[in-house]
């Protein structure tokens, strides 16, 4: 069943039975919970849950929670209604924390703590703006997305917490990467290479028309910055944009338009290699569209194109400018598409320079 089609579901189950029924899930909970072990343990501990339906925030500390009603408070801080029924405790009913606080960090700083790893799932809640230096707190945070939580599958969770576990290498420093995980330093060779063959291009096109040239390049820059330092503040990485970071970016946007998976650690030439290998693939696919068609005029058209075919299409029309032919104006409407548009440079730059012979 897809995304859609569980909302419509939890959604009857809502309006017919106050939501969906989480016996399953206590039953899981209990086999889990070792009740004593939690209370002889020295590691504090808290939970957020909201009484309904007057929506009055709860937050409990260890010490406030009473014996024998572990597991219940531990389901009423989950109980997402209304997919899921509110959870009745001593003729009370509560609801999930997130209706209150989704990711509690200033309780957690409130209860003394001096670091904070907070992992945000972007689940349906409220969000408090963090009162802590930036250093105190690491987000775990996924610019991929984790499908529906109403979805209980044992696959999306495997590849779920792969995607955690390299998220939490980046955040940590160890991995390099924004939307894909590289090896640590592995891609400082190759783009350096990589800069020298930029600039031979930039040159080119800056012959052919300073103006425009200045407008798409100054255009493209400021778009990926800003969403890089977006990223970078929100998963708590480098900030600095880099040569390196700008073309480490381009070769994240031209491995997700050719479908390459997050959920390994690569090392960056190899991923350079993929890339291509893919680009090269999805090139023998056949594409119906008129030969030298001028792009300016396939707007709706472009929007409609697959994310592979629109690369090498843009890739096709920078080679044919850079010989003469095409113009400027052409590809400054492109740019608009300007993942894209990064992803066919990085991919026309690697054309020009083998990755087999890149440290060279």
């Amino acid at each position: 069943m897809d995304d859609r089609g569980l909302r419509k579901a939890f959604a009857k189950e809502a309006l017919t039975k106050g939501g969906a029924d989480i016996s399953p899930l206590e039953s899981f909970v209990a086999s889990l919970l070792d009740e004593e072990k939690f209370w002889q343990s020295p590691v504090d501990f808290a939970l957020v849950t909201v009484e309904y339906p007057i929506l009055k925030p709860l937050e409990l500390h260890k010490q406030d929670i009473p014996k024998g009603k572990l597991r219940e408070y531990l389901l009423a801080s989950a109980a997402c209604f209304p997919a899921f029924q509110a959870k009745e405790i001593d003729g009370k009913k509560y609801i999930d924390g997130g209706y209150h606080d989704n990711m509690p960090v200033n309780l957690a700083l409130e209860m003394g703590a001096q670091r904070v790893i907070a992992v945000d799932l972007e689940s349906i809640g409220i969000m408090h703006r963090i009162r802590a230096k930036q250093q105190q707190v690491i987000q775990i945070y996924s610019l991929w997305p984790l499908g529906s939580f109403l979805k209980f599958d044992g696959e999306l969770a495997r590849k779920n917490i792969q995607l955690g576990y390299l998220d939490t290498r980046k955040a940590f420093g160890e991995a390099d990467g924004q939307l894909y995980a590289f090896v640590k330093d592995s891609a400082f060779f190759y783009t350096a290479r990589l800069r020298e063959e930029a600039e031979k291009l930039f040159e080119q096109a800056r012959q052919r028309d300073e103006r425009m040239f200045t407008a798409i390049h100054g255009g493209l820059l400021r778009r990926m910055l800003r969403e890089f330092r977006k990223r970078a503040i929100r998963t708590g990485q480098p900030t600095a944009f880099t040569m390196s970071r700008q073309m480490m970016m381009a070769a994240e946007y031209l491995g997700q338009a050719m479908g390459l998976l997050p959920d390994e650690e690569y090392e960056f030439g190899d991923f350079l290699m993929r890339a291509v290998g893919a680009a090269k693939q999805a090139a023998q696919r056949p594409i119906h569209l008129e030969a030298g068609a001028d792009l300016r005029r396939m707007g709706e058209e472009l929007q409609k194109l697959d994310k592979a075919f629109l690369v090498l299409l843009i890739c096709e029309r920078i080679k044919s400018f850079l010989q003469g032919g095409g113009n400027l104006g052409e590809l400054a409407f492109v740019s608009a598409f300007w993942r894209e548009f990064a992803a066919a440079v990085i991919l026309y730059l690697l054309e020009q320079t083998d990755p087999h012979h890149l440290y060279q």
